[in-house]
């Protein structure tokens, strides 16, 4: 019997108690795509018994779990001061969310003592495998021309795949339809507080997110550290305008702020305070001068490197 790769369906909805498997429905559905499951993965040990013969030797896995990747389409949810659906999914990468009655729906990082955790379901052609516990980290790519995405990386606790029929009906009714990033529909891209024509940007929330099996612990993902990165590409300045070099050159810091959708509700703003440039090099599109450099985002008082906000 032939499985067809393109037949899939995830979905995943907030436990009430970290680790425990909650039931998924039609309305947990996730539109995502760029689907990249990893069954099983942890470390093995091998068994150091000797035998009377030459051969490979048994082994025991140890910090057995999943893994699962997806991106999801930044657009907002339609109605200001309501949470957007890929909010959940950004709680559950140790980020904050804040809701204005009627006005946003925010996200900032955090390092709770009880994280929030999910449970994915990952459907490929009839064989679903689903992860509990679920934490992870995400990044985001706005490039021009193109839908914004969120890509995420959760890992899982393991559990055996089965067959089993795709869940009918599939509600994606959340998920709004995206806008690609463009002069009309992403009015605002600035850093150091100049305004810059901005070709794309990628940013790594870069949670160190790894599976714990320790004894006189529940198993299960754990935050080790966070480090932000990411990637520019810009029209190159008039030093006059926006002295970029300079400013790396001296470490210096400065705030980014990009505002994508025109819309209430549809607004999605990322600022973040300090941005610090690493090592800008020249480039060309189309004949045009450009600007790449790396950069990282530091935090003021912690927890702050970021903020994105629906408004």
């Amino acid at each position: 019997m032939t499985l067809h790769y393109r037949e899939q369906l995830i979905l995943a909805k907030t436990e009430a108690t970290a680790g425990t498997a909650v039931t998924l429905a039609a309305a947990d559905a996730i539109l995502c795509g760029g689907v990249e499951l990893t069954p099983l993965a942890g470390e093995r040990r091998e068994r150091e018994n000797i035998q009377p013969f030459l051969g490979a030797r048994k082994q025991l896995w140890a910090r057995r779990h999943a893994r699962l990747r997806f991106d999801v389409e930044l657009a907002g949810s339609g109605a200001a001061g309501t949470a957007p659906a890929w909010g959940m999914l950004l709680e559950a990468c140790f980020m904050k969310e804040t809701i204005q009655a009627n006005t946003s729906a925010a996200y900032a990082p955090d390092t709770p003592d009880a994280p929030k955790s999910l449970t994915i379901s990952c459907n490929v052609a009839g064989v679903r495998q689903t992860l509990s516990g679920c934490r992870g980290t995400w990044s985001l790519n706005v490039q021009s021309g193109e839908a914004p995405m969120l890509r995420f990386d959760f890992v899982g606790a393991y559990v055996d795949p089965v067959d089993a029929a795709f869940t009918s009906s599939p509600d994606y009714s959340d998920f709004k339809e995206p806008l690609p990033a463009g002069t009309v529909n992403t009015p605002t891209a600035s850093i150091y507080g100049a305004n810059v024509t901005l070709h794309g940007i990628e940013i790594d929330y870069g949670a160190n997110v790894s599976w714990t099996d320790l004894i006189g612990a529940s198993a299960g993902p754990r935050l080790g550290d966070r480090v932000m990165t990411g990637r520019l590409t810009i029209d190159a300045p008039k030093v006059a305008a926006l002295a970029l070099v300079k400013k790396a050159a001296d470490s210096e810091a400065g705030a980014l702020s990009l505002i994508h959708g025109t819309a209430e509700g549809g607004i999605v703003a990322v600022a973040a305070p300090k941005l610090r440039l690493d090592e800008p090099s020249y480039g060309e599109s189309d004949g045009v001068w450009t600007v790449q450099s790396g950069f990282s985002l530091l935090p003021t008082s912690g927890n702050d490197e970021i903020t994105i906000k629906n408004t």
